[in-house]
């Protein structure tokens, strides 16, 4: 098979796999679509302090396995070695002889036992169980255990705040697309009034001062097109930054600016919601537990400590002090009782207390914050719902104006700067629709952050 004909076979099979060629999808050139749920995905996996968070859970995790494995028995090796400097000897004095009827007969002279060896050396094994630590084992468990479930909430808290981060850059950049798109409408139309005088004035219809003051605004909406073209670029930048993507990464958005306008209740009662959903109430209740689970550990501390223990070693000299190597085994237990302490166990659960109130405070000044947060989410929402319904009205308005304007410039009943005016009018008019209605897209998602209730599935995602 010639080298033309194995190129057409391979590329017919990746054809018919369904699977394109790189040289193929490099000249189609298409941008990645992003929506909203995308960027929200895409951000969560790369913000850094949310990948931080989940180490951090993950590694108390680690930490309350630990703390459980302290209550089970611990095997250790011991061993130890010693040299002396002179052998030790054992001085035995005379040794009585004594006679079947029990009277001593005689004696036999002492002698000294001198041990063969300078060095002396043990090994083996040791195994401890402790029986009672004034539950300082299991409440230490218990408190990484409580601190892993809090971890849990710091990742909810970073998620509510990353997720309005991404969101405010998203309806940035969707709300600048479309600046753009008005920009370049607003350019168009200018142009092709400035034609439409340039032909009038060589006709000699209007004069040259409403050629030039038509021109004149032609050149501020090039400039204003500008303008909007690098702050569409800069948003993309930014969003680009927060998603983890190449600083220069194009992507595609089908979305636009199309919201459905329900006003907010601002009389109903979202506090006692917004407490039951917040991740931050969570957290500082897990706080005070931990709070809790601290001061039992502290009392734990001055309560008596009991713990058994068996080992089994090889020790040279033996136990009947013989040169010669040998084996043994202990057993026992320890106990031990504190007594007195200068007032140290005050001192320590007085700190423990102060921890905890300083945590209650905490929680009724978070508390507080939500319910002015929940508030002011309402009112601005509301603002926002009043905001979009008043630009879409002075939008038809505009585009009403401008048609007349033009149609009287026509007939000569306006002058030239009444024109422009109601173009100019019709462009901000506009531009107040679509800020305005990415300020309602955005406000929503600041009222569902309020209330709790804006990414509570991320676990399931």
């Amino acid at each position: 098979m010639g080298f033309a004909k194995t190129i057409t076979f391979i590329a017919t099979v990746l054809l018919l796999t369904g699977v394109q060629p790189l040289f193929a999808q490099l000249n189609q050139g298409q941008d990645t679509v992003l929506t909203l749920e995308k960027c929200r995905r895409m951000g969560w996996k790369h913000d850094q302090n949310l990948r931080a968070e989940k180490k951090q859970t993950v590694a108390y995790g680690e930490q309350a396995s630990s703390a459980k494995k302290d209550r089970l028995p611990q095997l250790d090796g011991i061993g130890s070695y010693q040299y002396l400097g002179e052998a030790q000897g054992i001085q035995l004095g005379n040794v009585p002889v004594i006679s079947p009827d029990g009277m001593v007969v005689g004696y036999v002279p002492g002698s000294d036992l001198a041990l063969a060896n300078h060095h002396f050396y043990q090994g083996g094994l040791e195994l401890n169980q402790p029986l009672f630590l004034g539950n300082r084992l299991r409440n230490n468990q218990r408190r990484f255990s409580a601190l892993e479930k809090q971890g849990l909430t710091r990742e909810n808290i970073r998620i509510n705040d990353l997720t309005l981060e991404i969101d405010t850059d998203y309806w940035d950049v969707i709300s600048s697309k479309e600046l753009l798109i008005l920009a370049k409408k607003n350019e168009k139309l200018l142009a092709q009034l400035v034609e439409n005088i340039q032909n009038r004035y060589e006709a000699q219809v209007v004069s040259k001062n409403d050629l030039l003051m038509a021109q004149v605004r032609h050149n501020e909406s090039k400039l204003e097109l500008i303008r909007s073209n690098n702050r569409l670029k800069l948003s993309k930048i930014k969003l680009n930054q927060i998603l983890g993507a190449d600083i220069d990464a194009s992507f595609a958005f089908v979305d636009s600016i199309t919201v459905k306008l329900e006003k907010t209740d601002p009389d109903k009662d979202y506090i006692e919601q917004a407490n039951g959903n917040r991740p931050e109430i969570d957290y500082l209740n897990m706080q005070l537990s931990i709070h809790d689970l601290t001061e039992k550990l502290t009392k734990g501390k001055y309560l008596p400590s009991l713990s058994v223990g068996v080992s089994g070693y090889y020790a040279r000299p033996n136990p009947e002090l013989r040169p010669e190597g040998g084996f043994n085994w202990s057993a026992g237990a320890s106990l031990s009782i504190p007594i007195y302490r200068w007032n140290k166990r005050r001192n320590d659960l007085n700190y423990d207390m102060l921890q905890k109130n300083k945590s209650e405070l905490a929680l009724e000044k978070t508390r507080e914050y939500i319910a002015l947060e929940v508030k002011q989410a309402i009112f601005n929402l509301n603002e926002s719902y009043e905001k979009v319904k008043i630009a879409e009205f002075s939008l038809t308005q505009a585009d009403e104006n401008l048609r007349v304007s033009k149609e009287n410039y026509e007939v000569s009943l306006v002058s030239i700067l009444a024109l422009l005016d109601a173009q100019t009018y019709w462009q901000e008019a506009y531009a107040t629709f679509i800020t305005s209605k990415a300020e309602y897209r955005l406000n929503q998602t600041k009222l569902e952050r309020a209330l709790g209730v804006l990414v509570n599935d991320y676990g399931k995602r």
